[in-house]
């Protein structure tokens, strides 16, 4: 038998969140979009400003360009600011301190929870686990579309993280995952 003792923190959010988060595809295009019109207005306004000559026509409208360069450009930079400081975000978006105790035995997985306002726990097979992933500091069991168990490997009070690890693996099989080695 296998337990653990886990009080959840930033780090197990974060874990939680990179491991199942997808790559986010609309990020790279905004950027990739804002970066060509940035260049492209620049490349537009430099071709034609020798066309023009020195008039009222041609100042007004380097500002014009200026400021629509530098929209598009803090445009990009603010979406990659954003992007970043979201691991900020979800690390201090901790729940409330729950006491969660798991137990791996040969049969089944129980997860016990309480804290000051609430007790429960959940007790299913193996054959009833969704998937297992294995990280360098983590275990990520997944038991539904919308429950995740983030167990630290230096939480895991009796036992070790390898006979937890070949536990999964063996009876879990192809819905257990390795990601650490």
């Amino acid at each position: 038998m296998i337990k653990a003792n886990v009080k959840y923190t930033g780090d197990h959010m974060w874990a939680c969140h990179k491991e199942y988060s997808r790559f986010d595809w609309k990020f790279v295009t905004d950027i990739i979009l804002f970066s060509a019109l940035s260049l492209w207005s620049v490349g537009i306004f430099c071709y034609l400003l020798p066309f023009f000559g020195k008039s009222e026509w041609t100042t007004k409208y380097t500002f014009i360009y200026a400021f629509i360069c530098l929209a598009c450009f803090f445009a990009v930079f603010s979406t990659i600011r954003k992007k970043f400081k979201r691991k900020k975000e979800i690390s201090s978006n901790v729940p409330n301190q729950f006491e969660n105790n798991f137990s791996f035995d040969e049969n089944e997985f129980y997860h016990e929870y309480t804290s000051d306002e609430e007790w429960g726990f959940r007790r299913c097979g193996y054959d009833e686990l969704q998937s297992a992933k294995e990280t360098k500091l983590f275990f990520l069991v997944r038991i539904d579309e919308t429950k995740i168990c983030v167990i630290g490997k230096h939480e895991i009070t009796q036992g070790t993280s390898e006979e937890l690890s070949t536990l999964l693996a063996e009876k879990l099989g192809k819905k257990f995952r390795r990601k650490c080695r």
